[in-house]
């Protein structure tokens, strides 16, 4: 699983067009931005739509939805549409929908906006790998493809940072029409580095089959595994941070939520090493089983309550920054596990469709386990179970080599 196949002639000769490299991973940035402009406004949606909490968590949580249930579906579509086209009309969409979404007066159309805005960020993410693979020279590849995870992280990060001053200043309307400029801006720009990609690179034949493109392999679906198993329990743990803080802890909410961004944020250098690890030969499956201890010894100390509240913290900083070693190790192994060159897009939403449905499932399972055992204490055995479940995958990934 070290190594990855050409994706397009002369893989291996051209050398890497970074200044693209470094455009197509904005545009998952970008994309990103469309999540952490939520949170950040939610209680000005709530107060100016009068919309329950259940309905709140909607606006947020539709991204995820989106993923969990048309990930391989719009990867293979990507593919056939093709990738270039995809990831500029992706873009495009999320910026019409989005200021579509600033219009809205009410709870449905804005929780329609955010879904169709969930179905376009999706198809931007899954298919700007397929291109980074051919604007990426073969011995860059593990670094480029190791990296793109950080999109999200970063993206989602820095949202939630402008969020505030931008609807102070503006309103959350006004930041759904930043975010939905930045897209099309961006849009602009995916077409004018990538346009030296032929439609015969990029895209895929109708003729080819959609069946045959959308069937998983077996390393694409234990790709989605491990990713599932990594998403459950990152978001368990981190989503429920701000909670044990406060309730436990004593500290104020705004210092709980900065401590949590924190926490968040430490797993985008984890994408960028693992990428650079990966270039310098580190083996995919050994990063995924690493990982995957890593995290289950950290989630130990994180819920041990005779620690320290810094020792505690300093274990959730190191899952996130390790536990990142994951993803860019998932998705820098695509290429290996996809059917085709042409295939990459589906085999990507297998492991997006993964992550998403982890962080679906994760989050409530903790909650209900912790409802039962009357406390947090037992869930560093359920996250345990899911680094085993991870690292059995990358185990067996191994052995595919």
């Amino acid at each position: 699983m070290s190594g990855t196949v050409p994706l397009h002639p002369g893989a291996g000769v051209s050398p890497t067009r970074w200044p693209a490299v470094l455009v197509l991973m904005g545009a998952g940035v970008v994309a990103a931005l469309h999540i952490g402009k939520a949170p950040g406004a939610l209680p000005v949606i709530r107060d100016e739509l009068e919309l329950s909490l259940p309905l709140a968590g909607f606006v947020i949580s539709s991204f995820n939805l989106t993923g969990a249930l048309l990930g391989l579906a719009l990867g293979a579509l990507s593919d056939v549409v093709g990738h270039r086209r995809s990831a500029v009309g992706g873009l495009l969409a999320i910026g019409l929908t989005s200021a579509i979404g600033a219009l809205a007066d009410s709870a449905v159309p804005l929780l329609l906006s955010r879904f169709a805005e969930g179905v376009a960020f999706m198809v931007v993410v899954l298919s700007v790998p397929g291109l980074l693979a051919r604007v990426s020279r073969q011995h860059d590849l593990g670094l480029v493809m190791g990296s793109w995870p950080a999109y999200m992280p970063t993206g989602t990060a820095l949202m939630l940072l402008a969020a505030a001053p931008l609807v102070a200043v503006m309103g959350w309307r006004g930041t759904w029409l930043v975010a939905a400029v930045l897209s099309v801006v961006w849009a602009v720009l995916v077409a004018w580095v990538s346009r030296g990609a032929a439609p015969g690179e990029v895209a895929g034949r109708a003729g080819s089959g959609w069946a045959a493109g959308a069937k998983p392999t077996r390393g694409s679906l234990l790709l989605g595994l491990a990713f599932a198993a990594y998403a459950a329990q990152i978001l368990a743990v981190l989503g429920f941070l701000p909670t044990m803080l406060v309730e436990e802890q004593g500290l104020a909410v705004a210092a709980a939520a900065a401590l949590t961004a924190g926490a968040f944020a430490a797993n985008a250098p984890g994408n960028v090493l693992g990428g650079v690890l990966q270039h310098r030969g580190l083996a995919r499956w050994r990063m995924i089983v690493g990982s995957s201890v890593v995290m289950a010894v950290a989630a130990v100390l994180v819920y041990a309550e005779a620690l320290p509240l810094g020792v505690r913290y300093a274990a959730c900083v190191a899952m996130s920054l390790v536990g990142g070693f994951i993803p860019s190790a998932v998705l820098g192994a695509v290429p290996d596990v996809a059917r085709s060159p042409r295939s990459v897009g589906a085999a990507t939403g297998v492991a997006m469709q993964g992550a998403n449905l982890g962080q679906l499932i994760g989050p409530p399972a903790v909650a209900a386990l912790a409802g039962i055992a009357g406390g947090w204490h037992l869930t560093p055995v359920a996250t345990g179970v899911l680094a085993a479940a991870a690292a059995a995958c990358g185990l067996a990934l191994r052995r595919m080599r």
